[in-house]
């Protein structure tokens, strides 16, 4: 199934977690406001999405919210139009996703992580329901001519994983079918039912990424950010106008 409505782009920005695999930094902010190389990790995901033509963002917020409402008011919302999804109780990727779904209608959509760094261009996603894969040595996605067939054997394929999903997809409303109320993971309600029809492709990127919700992954992503990576700090600050 391919998409080629021309429309005004959107995207679901995920913003409402603890950011427990932070711990101490994240007691004090919101995991999407702490920084790498000077800049809230958030602001590498909107960089791509501004590069991308996104006009119109939704963002789920739950932990510390109100820090990252007063952080897009303080910037003027960085030029996008911007709602947040408030969840007195946390949804989860799929779960937040799920509670949107009025905010897309039948347009496809970005969906995008606020902890990731990369040079990844999200225009490659477009066409079809897509996520992003990453080359990795603890791998956790399996392919198979050109799609996107299981994770962590979750759906029993006993195809050997390649990949890891970076946290960037493009989504087309089929999505919506499999989603679920309450609390869920988006990877294994809504994109192993894709899968086993053999409806999620995906795009291999290259380049350079890096999940910086860890503290481990947060010291990396600085050194490389100020080393090797630095010119996303500078197309980052340029984007943004930071």
């Amino acid at each position: 199934m391919e998409y080629h409505k021309e429309i005004d782009l959107k995207a679901f920005l995920l913003a409402a977690g603890y950011g427990s695999r932070l711990a101490g930094i994240s007691s004090e902010q919101p995991k999407p406001l702490v920084k790498a190389a000077g800049i809230p990790l958030i602001c590498y995901s909107l960089a791509m999405l501004r590069a991308a033509g996104v006009d119109e963002i939704v963002c789920n917020l739950h932990y510390l919210s109100s820090r990252i409402v007063s952080f897009f008011e303080e910037n003027n919302n960085f030029g996008f139009r911007i709602s947040f999804s408030f969840e007195n109780e946390i949804l989860g990727t799929g779960g937040g996703l799920k509670r949107c779904r009025e905010s897309f209608g039948d347009e496809g959509f970005f969906l995008i992580n606020s902890d990731i760094i990369t040079d990844l261009d999200l225009n490659s996603l477009k066409g079809a329901s897509r996520v992003a894969l990453y080359r990795s040595e603890t791998p956790t996605v399996s392919v198979k001519n050109g799609m996107a067939v299981d994770f962590k054997n979750a759906l029993e394929s006993g195809i050997p994983s390649s990949f890891d999903y970076m946290g960037a997809a493009f989504l087309l409303p089929e999505i919506f079918d499999f989603l679920e109320d309450g609390f869920s993971s988006i990877v294994y309600t809504g994109y192993t039912s894709l899968a086993s029809r053999e409806r999620l492709g995906f795009y291999e990127h290259n380049g350079f990424w890096i999940d910086a919700g860890t503290l481990s992954s947060l010291d990396e992503a600085e050194r490389i950010l100020n080393g090797e990576a630095a010119f996303i700090v500078r197309r980052t600050k340029e984007i943004l106008g930071l």
